[in-house]
């Protein structure tokens, strides 16, 4: 992957101020902001505020991540140049990739004016990145889980392989990301949280089922539906969660987040997802990812391109071979490393002690009410259906401790 880095940042003062190089200490503040073209955790695009958030760190240098220049969505507009104007900095950009009729990248502004700007690319050349999983193991746990129809096992699974992706990109310790797809098919509404590798999942009917298409495959469009959204939250643990949405394209999911990769976050994307189902039984489950880097050649592009077609019997690929197997049969002739290995489970983190805390939130008066007419209290978790009971004498304690 090539990324690139404004070497002006590193020299910047020292060209423009020799002397107080060479003579006395200068402090410098850097600030570095994404600012998801100017979209907040709200998904309201306000740059106005992004100037206001410069404004109050009063930085001397701003590295700018993901900014569009004259792109067609901004109706022309080159965003680094009016953020410049807001704030009162010199402004510059440094485009990654061609999109929507302009450019999209990186940007820098600085108190003082550059006096030379120079693109360099940093090591590793890298032009796609694959991940292909296998999620036979954790598409059983969920099915059995949630006593599931096969129609809604082929779904689950196939949000499942969708989300672990998102969340084993996210190296940060405390990250995890949550996918809710609602579509209004039979199935309803499905939330998918992954932590890492360690997935899990809530349907709302996941009883419901449907009849094999005409090509003998499961109708997940139609558990699914097409009629709604996906969503994805990426909580990194620190700071407000990023936000994106989409309208779902056509309900089988491979191609609703192949979608959101490219219009949420400009990567173009190759994905493929499916499993064999057979009366309650995870034959093979699994999918692929595989996406364009910044500065890809289009000779990359169109090898690419020409795999696309390699993938759409994925779940019959991964039942008959290894994923070594079917990394090398793939992508052998396109200088292919192999990076890592991920481990994959269903793992559940509800506690004890999570529903202590969401009955103690629920405030004085449903906890009353709960003490007075119920006399206990049972929570089930919608993701692993386990049990949660709280005695009378229990929940009084929980009230005493809230009103301390």
């Amino acid at each position: 992957m090539k990324q690139y880095f404004f070497v002006a940042l590193a020299v910047l003062f020292c060209t423009l101020m020799p002397a107080a190089c060479t003579t006395q200490t200068t402090a410098v503040k850097f600030m570095s902001y994404n600012i998801r073209n100017g979209r907040g955790a709200d998904d309201v695009q306000d740059l106005g505020r992004i100037a206001e958030v410069i404004g109050r760190v009063a930085p001397d240098v701003v590295a700018l991540q993901e900014v569009d220049s004259v792109t067609g969505r901004m109706n022309g507009r080159f965003i680094p140049e009016e953020l410049g104007r807001m704030t009162g900095m010199h402004a510059r950009f440094c485009r990654a990739i061609d999109y929507d009729g302009g450019g999209y990248g990186i940007g820098l502004l600085s108190r003082a004016e550059p006096l030379s700007v120079r693109r360099i690319p940093l090591p590793g050349r890298e032009e796609a990145r694959v991940l292909l999983m296998r999620t036979t193991a954790l598409s059983q746990k969920a099915g059995d889980l949630h006593n599931a129809s096969d129609t809604a096992i082929a779904a689950m699974s196939r949000l499942m392989t969708g989300t672990a992706m998102l969340g084993v990109m996210m190296k940060e310790k405390d990250a995890n990301v949550t996918v809710i797809v609602d579509g209004g098919g039979v199935g309803g509404r499905m939330t998918c949280v992954a932590h890492g590798g360690n997935v899990k999942i809530s349907v709302t009917n996941p009883h419901a089922d449907l009849p094999p298409r005409a090509d003998g495959q499961p109708d997940v469009p139609g558990f699914v539906g097409k009629d709604g959204t996906l969503t994805v939250v990426r909580d990194y643990g620190v700071g407000e969660p990023y936000v994106g949405k989409i309208n779902l394209i056509s309900g089988g999911l491979g191609e609703d987040f192949a979608a959101y990769y490219m219009n949420s976050e400009q990567t173009p994307s190759i994905v493929s997802l499916g499993s064999i189902v057979h009366q309650g039984t995870v034959i093979s489950a699994g999918g692929i990812l595989v996406q364009a880097m910044p500065g890809c050649s289009d000779k990359t592009l169109d090898m690419l391109d020409m795999r696309a077609m390699l993938f759409s019997g994925i779940s019959r690929d991964l039942f008959e071979d290894s994923l070594d197997d079917l990394a090398d049969r793939w992508f052998k002739d396109m200088d292919m490393v192999k990076l890592s290995r991920e481990p994959l489970s269903y793992r559940c983190d509800c506690s004890r002690e999570r529903c202590e805390r969401m009955l103690i939130s629920l405030g004085k008066k449903q906890l009353l009410q709960l003490i007075n007419e119920d006399h206990q209290a049972e929570l089930t978790c919608h993701f692993c259906h386990k049990k949660h009971t709280f005695t009378e004498e229990e929940l009084k304690k929980l009230l005493n401790s809230s009103l301390q």
